[in-house]
């Protein structure tokens, strides 16, 4: 087959928010960890914000980028879920920080979905350890797909059933003797949590 020669390269703004390297051990910290990330591509694109909250900052900081470059804007989200992952399972004040960071993120991301954002993105992509479709933070992001598990993608992104084998026999057969279950059986619930 032919190499197409015709690609456009067009240089797009790029927000990019990485959950790794944003505090989130209580609510407070989560939103103005991301008030500081949004600021901080602010400053590196040269674009003036003015809004103090944050929802309405994190719209603002999109339709600029789209205005000062002329160019829709790419939004790249790295473990999205890591501001609740990381406090579920750690007692129940922890489990009160996951439920309010949850409602923030829920807040947060809604603004992807509004027309006039919608209009000026040109990719949202968004990684994560749980599903999102699991998760009750896009709820009003009814219009996301899901690739993690369609075919075309499945080595792009986390393990394959063979990587799962080798990798993490170990892990597997600890979790099956711990719970008194099969590596057999755990693979089977593992494959039924995260199929389509």
């Amino acid at each position: 087959m032919a190499e197409r020669a015709d690609w456009e390269w067009n240089e797009h703004p790029v927000l990019q928010l990485d959950f790794n390297e944003i505090s989130h051990d209580t609510p407070q910290n989560l939103e103005q960890g991301l008030k500081s990330s949004l600021v901080d591509t602010a400053r590196a694109y040269g674009v003036l914000t003015g809004k103090s909250l944050l929802k309405e900052q994190f719209k603002e900081l999109i339709l600029k980028l789209y205005q000062s470059t002329g160019q829709p804007v790419v939004v790249l989200i790295d473990e999205y879920d890591k501001p609740i992952i990381d406090h579920l399972g750690q007692g129940e004040a922890r489990l009160q920080i996951a439920e309010a960071n949850r409602d923030i993120q829920k807040y947060f991301f809604g603004v992807l979905k509004g027309g006039e954002v919608m209009d000026v993105l040109r990719m949202l992509f968004i990684t994560g350890i749980s599903r999102f479709s699991r998760v009750s933070i896009f709820s009003e992001l009814n219009n996301l797909y899901d690739l993690s598990m369609h075919t075309r993608y499945a080595d792009m992104l986390g393990y394959t059933q063979a990587e799962l084998e080798s990798y993490f026999k170990a892990h597997i057969q600890h979790l099956a003797y711990t719970t008194g279950s099969t590596g057999d059986q755990i693979k089977e619930a593992l494959s039924q949590y995260y199929s389509l």
